[in-house]
């Protein structure tokens, strides 16, 4: 055997990238391949089945019942309840040569499953470990928590709302992980899960879910959060906020991650969001301390404009070390002008200059109603000013795909190449039409793909009436440009427009309009569909 091969680590390496099947014939292969294996396919696992597998034979220790199916159209599913008692020696090959490998353990999913441990069961492993935390995982880094109402259909409401008293089983010493769904109020499960906050203080990582229907019990969230020091905490998700969560959070000394997911109830909070004016009054008068100082991503989806600049207002501005900010709108009404020159400028405050490197603001959720009476009057005037982003010198990826227009100027597209030189994604429009004339031509999407030659990713609005057919330029363009989207861009000829990225642009990948929004006139509509179906043939004939 090579020598190579007798090097762990490479083992081990090998071994992540094999699929179960080939891990059993490598595990089966030699000895040198036995134990990185089988750590590689028990480090995660997500049914009972393979605990199930590695005790005595079915017939002997459980009695198997017929289910329902756990989901609509599925298979009938088996639910497992103990034949006899069930003793340490029944669990021995699992804990001694097994359990020890688990790493990850996912049980929120088990409803694509067709195995089910009952209550009864649970309770007799539990019996047999004596009660031992982690007995069956005691080397676990994550833990999916499985929510008692997915539990429901296959076991009865009575049986799953005792679920979560018997997770203890699966939370070893070393786990520093935890992913949980955000339920009803059920006593059980709560206390079960205080009772996991409170043994495991040094948690690096903790996400807190919500499925889809649920009404959560978002007073316990909340009492559980802000009761808590979490001095360990790096990563946190969360799928609503509040102000005291928000003020906790704010003092976490190593929180590195926050995502506010789905926060639909947030409406129900007394969030700090404040008017321009007011802003400036708050910061005149309460400047910020020292809050959020290890914080570097910050991620908001799933609710109003309004609400994302409520929470970028909390981010002390400039004084942070932030780097990637992502805000997806999805709720509220049509955003005015105002309001979303407020959401860049309020970004533009409280984010910092030297650091943040990723800043995506999205609000796409809803289209402007395009009805002939809304477009008898247009203010040209009302285009979002994006100067305010033009100090982030290390901005890396940059998309404002809002309602308003941002019609870029030729002004504008020199001072992008001079403020942002490293960009490899940049979106100034989304993939609905702004009716508003752009103010840059082809030449100036040249400008801007020499000033950055690492832009792969680029939605722009750009005029291409007067594009002219090309052959390869004398001097070629160094650059990166794999995927270009050019929105509600007029166009004249698709073939002069495709010669044009054939001569400039030669590793684009992708070619992307808003052809398929029934709003922009039908001829630049059709224009665009032919441009990117040719674009699709040459493509294809390379």
């Amino acid at each position: 055997m090579n020598r190579c091969l007798l090097i762990h680590e490479i083992l081990c390496a090998i071994c992540d990238n094999l699929e179960d099947s080939e891990l059993v014939s490598a595990a089966l292969t030699t000895k040198a391949f036995l134990e990185p294996a089988l750590n590689s396919l028990w480090r995660e696992l997500d049914s009972f089945r393979p605990i199930v597998s590695c005790l005595p034979p079915m017939d002997d220790i459980w009695v198997v019942k017929e289910g329902p199916s756990s989901f609509t159209g599925g298979q009938p599913t088996q639910i497992l309840y103990p034949r006899r008692i069930i003793v340490p020696k029944d669990l021995e090959r699992y804990i001694s040569f097994y359990a020890r490998r688990v790493r990850f353990y996912d049980l929120r999913g088990l409803y694509d499953d067709d195995m089910y441990l009952s209550i009864e069961a649970l309770q007799a492993l539990q019996f047999a470990t004596d009660g031992k935390h982690g007995a069956l995982a005691p080397f676990i880094q994550s833990f999916s928590w499985p929510s008692p109402l997915s539990f429901k259909t296959v076991l009865g409401e009575d049986s799953a709302r005792l679920l979560s008293s018997y997770m203890p089983l699966f939370l070893g010493d070393s786990m520093t992980s935890l992913v949980l769904d955000a339920t009803p109020q059920i006593p059980a499960h709560a206390r079960s899960l205080e009772l996991a906050f409170d043994r495991y203080p040094r948690l690096k990582g903790l996400t807190i879910l919500r499925g889809p229907h649920v009404q959560m019990d978002t007073h316990f969230i909340e009492g559980s959060l802000v009761s808590r020091a979490w001095e360990f905490l790096q990563t946190l998700q969360l799928p609503f906020v509040s102000v005291a969560i928000m003020q906790h959070l704010a003092n976490l000394p190593s929180l590195a991650s926050l995502s506010l997911h789905d926060f639909r109830r947030m409406d129900n909070f007394d969030f700090p969001y404040c008017t321009p004016q007011e802003m400036e009054d708050r910061l005149k008068e309460k400047p910020f301390g020292k809050v959020f100082t290890s914080l570097k991503s910050l991620s908001v989806t799933g609710t109003t404009v309004e609400r994302v600049i409520g929470v970028l207002q909390c981010i002390p501005p400039r004084d942070n070390i932030i780097e990637k900010v992502r805000c997806y709108c999805r709720f509220g009404s049509d955003p005015s002008f105002p309001l979303e020159q407020q959401l860049i400028n309020v970004a533009a405050m409280h984010c910092n200059p030297l650091t943040l490197s990723h800043l995506i603001l999205s609000d796409l959720y809803h289209r402007r109603s395009m009805e002939v009476g809304g477009l008898l009057e247009m203010d040209l005037d009302e285009e979002l000013d994006i100067s305010s982003l033009f100090k982030f010198i290390n901005i890396q990826q940059l998309a404002l795909r809002l309602h308003n227009p941002i019609s870029v100027t030729p002004n504008e597209i020199s001072q992008i190449t001079i403020s942002f030189p490293g960009i490899t994604k940049l979106e100034l429009c989304g993939d609905h039409p702004s009716f508003h004339p752009p103010q840059i031509n082809h030449s100036h999407f040249l400008i801007l793909l020499r000033g950055c030659p690492s832009l792969k990713d680029l939605a722009l609005v750009f005029d291409l009436s007067r594009v002219r057919e090309e052959k390869a330029p004398v001097v070629p363009i160094a650059n990166a440009l794999k995927i270009l989207n050019v929105g509600d861009s007029p166009i004249y000829s698709p073939t002069k427009v495709v010669s044009f990225l054939k001569a400039h642009t030669p590793h684009l990948m992708s070619l992307q309009s808003a052809c398929d929004s029934e709003s922009i006139p039908k001829i630049f509509s059709r224009r665009w569909q032919v441009a990117e179906e040719m674009w699709q043939v040459f493509l294809e004939s390379q």
